[in-house]
């Protein structure tokens, strides 16, 4: 597998710290629970990937309490420019793979996850979708031997004036629809993510 040369090359300056838009999260965030807004994503990251767009954070929230397997009941998707998407799967369950197959395999797209290990395998069982090229925060805060390896660790390090609330971390993600506050929980999972890997990468 190749992988561009670009991503290899190292940063010749830190990116600043970013600072928090507050209030405008939940409000820019784009809501997609039809065919039709699925297909409009696909046309936007493929479109996008060709000619600008290089990394693409992702996150889900799962369901697992008394059930064997669990499933995903959630999928945030970010880009650069601030772009935010939350995919309700459960009226779109055997759409996913088609909307996001070609994204997640193109090795020339950076998917950038933290603590991805539960992730790779909820995409793979539930829907059938393979990452290629996969930039994981939480490994690389191993790598850099940080003082915790947690996101609310650095989103507070690498993001200026922002502390993460983990306490929907275990709350039921099937309900809908979602209370505001774990919208915006879901939206602050990957809306930061690309700078923070941006400033790993630099630190890399």
């Amino acid at each position: 597998m190749k992988y561009p040369e670009w991503e290899l090359e190292t940063p010749s300056t830190k990116p600043p710290k970013i600072l928090k838009f507050d209030g405008l999260l939940t409000t820019n965030a784009v809501w997609i629970d039809t065919p039709e807004g699925l297909a409009d994503l696909k046309t936007l990251l493929e479109r996008d990937n060709e000619s600008e767009v290089r990394e693409v954070a992702i996150d889900l929230e799962a369901h697992s309490y008394r059930s064997f397997a669990g499933m995903i009941c959630l999928i945030q998707i970010s880009i650069k420019g601030g772009k935010d998407f939350l995919i309700d799967p459960f009226p779109l369950w055997n759409r996913i793979h088609d909307a996001l197959a070609p994204t997640l395999a193109n090795p020339n797209i950076v998917k950038v996850f933290h603590g991805a290990d539960s992730d790779i395998a909820w995409l793979q069982r539930d829907f059938g979708l393979y990452v290629v090229n996969l930039f994981d925060t939480g490994r690389a805060a191993r790598a850099l031997k940080l003082s915790s390896f947690g996101f609310a660790y650095l989103l507070e390090k690498y993001v200026e004036g922002v502390q993460a609330d983990k306490t929907h971390q275990l709350s039921d993600w099937r309900q809908r629809p979602l209370p505001a506050a774990m919208t915006e929980y879901a939206i602050m999972d990957t809306h930061y993510l690309l700078d923070i890997y941006h400033a790993m990468k630099y630190d890399l």
